[in-house]
C-alpha cells in the first residue's frame, strides 16, 4: 500500500496529503478498514474512498487504479 499511496501521489502531482492523502485518510479512517483488513481489503477501501470523494469517473480514481496495478495490488 505504500508503494500505491507514493505512485498515486506523483501521477497526481502537487502535495502528497492534498488528493492522495485524503484517499488514504478516508480510507483508513472508514468502516471498510480493520485490524483484520488484508491488502486486497485495504485496495477496495481506497477505490471506496476515492470514488465517494472524487466520483467512479475521476482523474483521482484512474490515477489510483493504475497505481495500484503498477504496485502490483489487486484487490
Amino acid at each position: 500500500p505504500s508503494r500505491a499511496f507514493v505512485l498515486l501521489a506523483l501521477r497526481l502531482g502537487g502535495y502528497a496529503w492534498e488528493r492522495a492523502g485524503l484517499v488514504w485518510y478516508d480510507a483508513l479512517t472508514g468502516p471498510e478498514t480493520g485490524a483484520q483488513t488484508d491488502f486486497a481489503g485495504f485496495a477496495r477501501a481506497t477505490a471506496s474512498a476515492a470514488a465517494k470523494r472524487y466520483g467512479r469517473e475521476s482523474e483521482e480514481h484512474a490515477a489510483l487504479a493504475a497505481a495500484r496495478a503498477e504496485a502490483g495490488i489487486l484487490g
